[in-house]
């Protein structure tokens, strides 16, 4: 039934007290006339009105028409990587599936009563018609049957869906959650698998848990699986390469089936490797692919040597301590503070320590940690050696919060002031108790310390998660050319923490001295205290990274996949710098063709200029850059970074009969194998297709005050008023 809508954009409180006002003023006009002209000209007026009152209320009429929509029938034909291997006739995968479509008739007739859909899906969908099946070519990616689910519910009414038809290997990159999707799935999926292979033989190499750092002169041990199918017992060779050349080559004794494997290396050179290990192609293989795999090593200097200077055993120190002690790659060593230059060494919960006495003990290290630590405990001998600990030796010296740090613990004017990249306060207060929320600034939002996810998306609903923290130094001003990171969301001049280089080494001030909430409130409410122990292993690497540049370039990891951003952060470490700009570009090694990086000004900082970057192949790529201010040349930086294919697409080619049971039975679908099938009919699935046609209702809305009519009615109304006044000589 239509039905009539009011949408006045006045409110009717308003609307209605003006109407009658309006009519009581027409009648007093009109009243002390007499006969049939006070009708008349009363009748004129008040009908104006009435098309005024009309106008403000904008009525509308709504009519609803329903007509029936034919049901869905939906086709998902598997062109990825795998549906390319052939069995000894020489007919692939996806050829004995293609076979089926052959009788077009067949699908004339289906689409009489259902609307047909054809798809072909790998690692995304693709639309295609009927006679495209039989020119369809290997995509060469991975399966992915979730998002290829995900994009038909999003695309067609999932209401008027009668059955989705599923021709695969089964082969997924993500089963777990293709098996909850398909569970709450409202229509039936049919799986058609392409059916028994004649003598596949294969044997294929996939790394297990590979790390990505290591440590010079000390043995890495990589873990594999090979796994043989059609060959018996037989011996291989399996070798491994460093930036493309060979190391090591061992020998293994290989039996049928599942061979779990490892192999010993010593790195002999620090930095970013890549690395190679394959196993020979035998001539009667499926495929080749999966006989080798790739992967990177961050090469570092033996451990990271870290002195921790606390004032107290606060919770702070009780966090830091249990962080540090339990990495592999990093000696700690914790002295708590008794007396002037008298240490407890709390970690072993006996005995006393001193402060190393010598500069040359002190640059043992690679960082210096104070955690609320009051200056007159730490020997005044020291200060001078701290200076050349960053600006000489390379060292990293990070001070965390509290009411003995910073101004708050007598540092003002001392040499560890000078390093770090904050301004002390001189004036009271200098520590504020009370919670605060921060945020990242623009160069926070990028920079290496801050990312905690890969996924900028990701990083930043983290940030905005993790709990409110209490507590934190009052500084509003950082030295030139140091970056801030993050400041208090009310009051964006309170700094809350900072880095810059200094020298050769780097330094950070944070000026929070709660950040141990992170770990005990997150587990505390179920969820993970991970992020917390990001976050020192981000400063860490950072700190600890010694560069001796006044520019430098960071990425947000060392290792990504094709098609995923990298975030690159061009950074300058010159002081009285007014302007700069970078410029760069980005190389696949093996290739002569280079990629120009734009990088552009962000978060209002001077010295950070930011750019992305979206690799489509897999490789080892070189970025280069180069920056120039309105001094010249400032310098230049390189940095490489390594994309990796995902090849689990490969790692184990055998057709996967059972996933696809499972699919069809959890949506109370069918499994059907090819070779027990003729070319496709509907009515094979008649009992199974239920029709599935649904009542659309369509909303049409009429505006009945916003038109021609209703104006010219309102102006006759008027000039007719208007006319008949003047011709009876009324004023």
């Amino acid at each position: 039934m239509p039905k009539i809508i009011f949408s006045p954009t006045i409110p009717v409180f308003i609307i209605i007290p003006l109407v009658i006002l309006a009519g009581a003023i027409t009648f007093y006009t009109y009243w002390r006339l007499t006969g049939r002209l006070r009708s008349i000209l009363l009748s004129l007026r008040l009908a104006a009105i009435f098309v005024i009152l009309f106008i403000l209320l904008q009525p509308s009429i709504s009519i609803i028409k329903e007509k029936i929509e034919k049901n869905n029938i939906i086709f998902l034909i598997d062109n990825s990587g795998s549906m390319g291997i052939a069995d000894e006739t020489g007919k692939d995968r996806l050829s004995r599936l293609k076979g089926l479509f052959k009788e077009k008739k067949n699908f004339s007739e289906m689409s009489k009563k259902s609307a047909l859909s054809f798809y072909s899906f790998s690692n995304g969908l693709n639309e295609i018609s009927l006679n495209d099946i039989d020119s369809l070519k290997i995509n060469d990616s991975n399966t992915d049957f979730y998002r290829a689910l995900s994009l038909i519910n999003k695309k067609i009414n999932i209401k008027t869906i009668s059955g989705v038809f599923i021709l695969s290997d089964g082969i997924d990159n993500d089963p777990e959650n293709t098996l909850k999707l398909v569970k709450e799935l409202p229509y039936p999926v049919f799986t058609i698998s392409p059916g028994e292979e004649k003598i596949l033989r294969d044997i294929s190499i996939k790394l297990q848990n590979t790390p990505e750092k290591a440590f010079l002169d000390k043995k890495v041990t990589i873990n594999f699986v090979i796994n043989s199918f059609g060959f018996g017992t037989k011996t291989i060779f399996c070798v491994l390469k460093e930036d493309g050349n060979e190391i090591k080559k061992e020998k293994f004794r290989i039996l049928p089936g599942k061979n779990i494997l490892s192999l010993e290396f010593t790195p002999k050179k620090t930095g970013p490797h890549s690395y190679l290990i394959s196993i020979p192609v035998e001539g009667s293989e499926a495929i080749s692919k999966n006989n080798e795999e790739e992967f990177y090593l961050d090469v570092k200097k033996e451990k990271l040597y870290v002195l921790v200077l606390a004032g107290a055993p606060s919770p702070e120190y009780k966090f830091l301590h249990e962080y540090l002690i339990k990495e592999p790659d990093i000696k700690a060593r914790f002295l708590v503070s008794k007396n002037k230059n008298d240490f407890i060494k709390l970690e072993e919960n006996e005995g006393k320590d001193r402060f190393p006495e010598k500069k040359e003990e002190l640059f043992e290290y690679d960082l210096i940690i104070f955690n609320d630590i009051e200056r007159k405990k730490i020997p005044e001998y020291a200060f001078p050696w701290l200076k050349e600990f960053a600006g000489e030796r390379g060292g990293g010296v990070l001070m965390l919060g509290g009411r003995n740090s910073f101004q708050g613990g007598g540092y003002n004017n001392s040499s560890l002031e000078d390093i770090l990249p904050v301004v002390f306060n001189r004036e009271e207060p200098l520590f504020n108790e009370g919670k605060f929320l921060f945020e990242l600034t623009g160069s926070g939002k990028v920079h290496p310390v801050t990312q905690l996810m890969p996924d900028s998306i990701k990083n930043t609903q983290i940030w905005k998660e993790l709990p409110v923290l209490e507590g934190y130094n009052i500084i509003n001003k950082s030295k030139p050319g140091a970056l801030v990171l993050a400041v208090r969301s009310v009051n964006k001049n309170d700094i809350i923490w900072a880095v810059q280089s200094y020298g050769r080494g780097r330094t950070m001030a944070i000026m929070a001295n709660d950040l141990w909430r992170w770990d005990f409130l997150m587990t505390g409410i179920g969820k993970t205290s991970e992020y917390y122990e990001r976050f020192f292993s981000r400063i860490l690497s950072w700190l600890t990274s010694v560069k001796g540049d006044a520019f430098d370039i960071e990425t947000d990891k060392f290792i990504y996949s094709p098609g995923e951003i990298v975030n690159l952060a061009a950074l300058v470490y010159q002081k009285d710098l007014v302007s700069f700009q970078v410029t760069g570009f980005i190389k696949e090694m093996r290739s002569k063709n280079k990629d120009i990086i734009n990088f552009i000004s962000y978060g209002g900082n001077k010295g950070l200029l930011k750019a992305e970057y979206k690799p489509l192949a897999s490789g080892e790529f070189e970025i280069t850059a180069e920056a120039n201010g309105n001094k010249g040349f400032i310098g230049k930086a390189v940095k490489k970074i390594f994309v990796k294919k995902d090849l689990t697409e490969w790692d184990n080619v055998i057709i996967n009969d059972k996933f696809l049971k499972e699919i069809s039975d959890k949506s109370h679908g069918k499994f059907y194998k090819a070779n027990e099938l003729d070319p496709l009919k509907l009515s094979k699935f008649k009992d199974d297709i239920k029709g599935r046609e649904i009542m659309a209702k369509i909303l049409y809305d009429l505006s009945l005050w916003d038109n021609i009519f209703i104006f010219c009615l309102f102006i006759t109304l008027l000039a007719s008023e208007w006319y008949l006044r003047k011709k009876k000589g009324l004023k």
